[in-house]
């Protein structure tokens, strides 16, 4: 029987790399990636005593009539793949209201079979996951709007945010200091200078926004609709780290939320190089973090999040005076922004004055309103992406 994970579960399996997944696998020698069964069997070994509760089986979670024991069973076979993704209890659906009671390793939810259909993706083993959208409108439930909006961006971007276990960041250090990290299905690791695995891997991107705002249409009097609506409107798909969407929230979001207003850029899209540009950057083209192509007498704008993250995808890494000079090279103005510019509110303002000064828009009047919005906005926003559904 497969078993269909959902919610806050759903969410962290799509922000997992399938290569974890696979190392997990007990059915994956490694052989391929240069890993020795030896190495394999003590790694998940170690995960193991991380995750204990799978060590224990079905019947010690499911006390009484909770999930039926053969839907836990499967649970707990196929989530051995799932073991580095996963805290229980597990978000699972179910087929009724009966069969809702939890148990220490499920949390059963029911769900409309419309809604279901056409949003649930096979992870083999047994496995079900529900889509992004799916899992967006089961957040959107409990979630406040600028974290919706977050995880959206996340989902809408092309990076996740995973903290791994210990005894995964171990292997996957080992593999990028030896034989190299596979790239499996475009998921990418980013490490720190020490060598060290970070909690952003950079990947395609898993769905739209266009997706999420027609299963809010669709999700007709279900909890979480509007809220889910409202977040397909305003999330800016492709930004590449959490930076980013902090980044482009704030500035972006609408005063009422917090926001500055200044809406209308665009996260990474590819921008051709031209003439001495293309010569400045031996490339065709480069992705601006944050890109506002410019309105009636004001240049392009481009505001880079300045950090030791950099955009995999291009064909080689531009250094910040190389990528400035190519732009202004072609009048586009370039604005370097660190987490210290938007951690705290007085700087941060002043680079929202700067963005709106160079694209011609008037400033958010300072009402109290305003400073009591963008005061929670903050509070939502400037948080460790592994936490955001803390």
């Amino acid at each position: 029987m497969e078993a269909v994970i959902c919610d806050a579960s759903a969410f962290a399996v799509w922000r997992t790399p399938p290569l974890v997944r696979l190392l997990a696998n007990p059915l994956f020698m490694g052989t391929r990636f240069g890993i020795s069964p030896e190495r394999l069997i003590g790694f998940r070994g170690d995960l193991m005593q991380e995750r204990s509760l799978w060590l224990l089986g079905p019947a010690e979670h499911v006390p009484g009539p909770a999930v039926s024991l053969e839907v836990g069973g499967g649970v707990l076979l196929g989530l051995r793949t799932l073991i580095a993704s996963l805290e229980a209890p597990v978000d699972v659906l179910v087929g009724s209201r009966s069969e809702r009671r939890p148990s220490a390793l499920l949390r059963p939810h029911v769900m409309a079979p419309s809604l279901v259909e056409g949003e649930l993706r096979s992870l083999g083993n047994n496995l079900v996951l529900t889509s992004p959208a799916l899992t967006l409108l089961q957040l959107a439930r409990t979630l406040s709007l600028p974290r919706l909006i977050a995880a959206a961006s996340e989902l809408c971007g092309t990076f996740a945010t995973y903290r791994a276990p210990a005894s995964v960041a171990k292997l996957i250090e080992e593999l990028n200091a030896g034989p190299g990290v596979p790239i499996l299905d475009g998921w990418v690791p980013a490490f720190d200078d020490d060598g060290h695995l970070t909690d952003v891997w950079s990947r395609p991107a898993p769905t739209t926004p266009s997706e999420i705002g027609a299963l809010a249409r669709r999700a007709v009097r279900r909890k979480g609709r509007r809220a889910l609506a409202r977040a397909a409107e305003l999330v800016v798909p492709g930004a590449a780290s959490p930076f980013e969407v902090q980044t482009g929230m704030l500035l972006g979001l609408p005063p009422e939320l917090g926001g500055e207003g200044l809406d209308g850029f665009a996260h990474n899209e590819p921008l051709a190089l031209t003439g001495r540009a293309r010569e400045i950057a031996r490339q065709d083209s480069c992705r601006c973090d944050l890109f506002w192509a410019g309105e009636a007498d004001h240049r392009p704008l481009d505001v880079e999040c300045h950090s030791r993250t950099f955009h995999l995808g291009e064909p080689r890494r531009l250094s910040d005076a190389d990528r400035a000079l190519a732009l202004q090279s072609m009048d586009v103005e370039v604005l370097f922004v660190t987490y210290a510019q938007i951690a705290g509110a007085r700087r941060a303002g002043a680079l929202a004055r700067t963005v709106a000064e160079k694209l011609g828009r008037e400033v958010v009047p300072r009402t109290a309103e305003f400073l009591s919005a963008r005061a929670e906005l903050r509070r939502e926003v400037l948080v460790d992406f592994a936490d955001l559904l803390a």
